[in-house]
């Protein structure tokens, strides 16, 4: 529920609210690499890239083949 409430609100460029939403989801399942992709974007767009790229290769780390924050990292790198 709340990744879903996180999403909407990046959505409707509400981002430091919903980085504060993915925060607590993450806290709430940490091993969600899903949740952990969407703190990444979160942070990212925020300004917090040194911390976005790090989440960001804490979940390639763990799932290499995860389409999205192969993808991600991608746009990060631009």
């Amino acid at each position: 529920a709340l990744n879903n409430l996180g999403t909407v609100l990046m959505f409707t460029e509400r981002i430091s609210q919903a980085e504060i939403i993915f925060s607590k989801a993450f806290r709430l399942d940490p091993k969600n690499p899903k949740i952990m992709l969407n703190l990444a974007t979160a942070k990212f767009a925020n300004g917090k890239k040194d911390e976005a790229k790090a989440l960001l290769n804490r979940i390639l780390l763990k799932y290499p083949s995860f389409h999205e924050a192969v993808e991600l990292k991608k746009s990060f790198e631009k």
